[in-house]
């Protein structure tokens, strides 16, 4: 493969993986404040399910931006 092409994936992957932890840390904190009492199993659930969403978006945008797959 060609290098400007391994760097330019390289970077999306960053890309994508900044934006994917942004968000994984934007829906627990706005769960674990706005939604869930402040309790430690409550917040453990909104962090659960910040890192799912953004573990399905990593996963679908790494194939669809970085490497266009199907």
């Amino acid at each position: 493969m060609d290098k400007k092409i391994i760097l330019i994936e390289f970077v999306k992957f960053g890309v994508v993986g900044t934006i994917a932890t942004g968000l994984h840390y934007l829906i627990y904190f706005l769960l674990s404040k706005f939604v869930f009492i402040d309790t430690k199993i409550y917040t453990n659930i909104a962090y659960a399910i910040g890192y799912l969403i953004s573990w399905f978006f990593n996963l679908y945008a790494t194939a669809y931006f970085t490497f266009k797959t199907k």
